[in-house]
């Protein structure tokens, strides 16, 4: 539930979601509020293609659709995740600006 508190607060350059079972979707107002998720939740059908081997873990998507990263749900998770979408994220725009850079 730790982990929810830091995918609440992510930048604005990630968006979250929250994948359950299509059951459950009509169900996701009472389970935002059970776990105090601020993201919405949509339904795992819309997500099969994106199918981990494990679960729980976050995953994440490109605009392009590209999966980027997996990372399994460990204890302590919360501690190290932030520093890690933070470092993804600058070694990705950093990346990305160096092609741009005439020598």
């Amino acid at each position: 539930m730790r982990v929810i508190n830091v995918l609440n607060n992510l930048p604005p350059q990630y968006i979250a979601r929250g994948i359950i079972p299509d059951e459950e979707i009509e169900d996701s107002e009472k389970i935002k509020e059970t776990t105090g998720a601020r993201f919405e939740f949509e339904p795992v059908s819309k997500y099969k293609k994106f199918m981990p081997a494990i679960s729980p873990c976050l995953i994440g998507v490109s605009k392009e659709k590209v999966i980027l990263f997996v990372l399994p749900s460990v204890p302590g998770q919360e501690k190290y995740l932030q520093e890690f979408l933070d470092s993804f994220y600058y070694n990705r725009v950093f990346y990305g600006y160096e092609k741009y850079i005439s020598n």
